[in-house]
């Protein structure tokens, strides 16, 4: 006996020494990739504190990226993605970035805008199966600086106006090139249907853009930089995001986002599980947590950007609630011009048309 409790004595000393011995279990993680606004600190404390979950976040600055990252892991590696509507049938269809839904597991979806759930439903429905819900919505358009430009309505023509070339910032993508399109009257989403039609568009608001180029003080690639430019008044005009207008709108009162004449540019992101997800019932959890009214108030409130869910804005401060019935009156909301599905021919003629404005000079 005194044998065999030596031999277990120094069994257990050896485990102690060499912790490595025994495998610890990792704590449970939940990843994210998404964009900037749309996961707070709050948000991440009660989930972890609720579940015993932990929350990593990558961002995004576009879906491009988004949809690069996923293809290069088949979605390994990210738990919830949360794609821009438009953007997702082809992606599925072309790459299989993402699983279908379990529809009965998101009990929080009767707290969703039954049309914004429609819309996106019947959008990613691919072979009879669902692959996302809406998240927020929202629009782009002109971000101003009421004090250097004061006007009684904006165009998106406004950001390449001479009288303060150099004060304007707007993007490298193709929000640019929509908003400049509608600007020089093209009805840009109508343009879709033929690639021959749509080729033509882009090449006329390309020479556009290039032609303006010397206006843009600098191209803004996250939602932080077109804060800063428009904080510290090294911009007075900017195509930008709804939420961000707002959120700058709180603390300077004289910079307000305006719906243009020619309307606004309307899209849908969305939550979605990726293919490669290795924690499913997280996911479930995730998106049940977040798509209640008080959560998607407090979003609202810390990133800007509306949420899918109905009656969120009543968790607004009452000063944040004005500034959104101010920028979208009811004849505005008319107005937006809503992001259609992609095919992949406006995918390659767009990105060639972006790296075309990058390039010159």
């Amino acid at each position: 006996m005194k044998k065999r409790s030596r031999g277990i004595l120094v069994c257990f000393v050896l485990v102690g020494l060499l912790g490595i011995a025994v495998p610890a279990f990792a704590a449970e993680t939940l990843s994210l990739i998404t964009w900037e606004g749309y996961v707070t600190d709050k948000m991440i404390a009660d989930f972890e504190k609720e579940t015993g979950i932990k929350v990593e976040v990558t961002y995004i600055a576009n879906n491009d990226e988004l949809i690069s990252k996923l293809r290069a892991t088949g979605g390994e590696g990210y738990d919830v993605a949360q794609p821009s509507v438009d953007n997702t049938p082809e992606a599925q269809r072309n790459f299989g970035i993402y699983q279908p839904l379990d529809l009965s597991k998101i009990k929080t979806m009767d707290n969703i805008i039954p049309s914004l759930a429609k819309a996106v439903i019947e959008m990613t429905t691919i072979d009879g199966k669902v692959y996302s819900i809406p998240y927020t919505w929202g629009t782009s358009g002109v971000i101003v600086n009421t004090n250097k430009i004061k006007k009684d309505s904006y165009s998106y023509m406004d950001i390449y106006d001479e009288k303060w070339c150099g004060r304007a910032t707007t993007r490298f993508r193709w929000p640019t090139f929509a908003g400049a399109g509608y600007g020089l009257g093209w009805d840009v989403f109508r343009n879709f249907k033929s690639e021959f039609l749509f080729k033509n568009m882009m090449d006329n608001i390309t020479d556009f853009l290039i032609s303006k180029k010397k206006c843009i003080k600098t191209y803004w690639t996250t939602r932080q930089e077109n804060i800063d430019l428009m904080a510290k008044e090294e911009t007075w005009i900017s195509q930008g995001w709804d939420g961000t207008g707002w959120f700058l709108g709180k603390k300077y009162p004289h910079i307000k986002f305006f719906a243009p004449e020619e309307g606004a540019l309307g899209w849908i992101d969305t939550s979605c599980i990726s293919a490669g997800a290795e924690n499913i019932e997280g996911a479930y959890k995730w998106i049940n947590f977040v798509m209640t009214p008080e959560r998607a108030g407090h979003l609202i409130e810390q990133g800007g950007f509306l949420s899918a869910v109905k009656g969120a804005t009543g968790y607004l401060p009452a000063d944040q609630k004005k500034l959104i019935e101010e920028s979208f009156p009811p004849e505005a909301i008319d107005n937006i011009n809503w992001y259609p599905a992609i095919p992949d021919y406006v995918n390659t003629i767009r990105a060639e048309a972006e790296e075309k404005l990058k390039a010159a000079r």
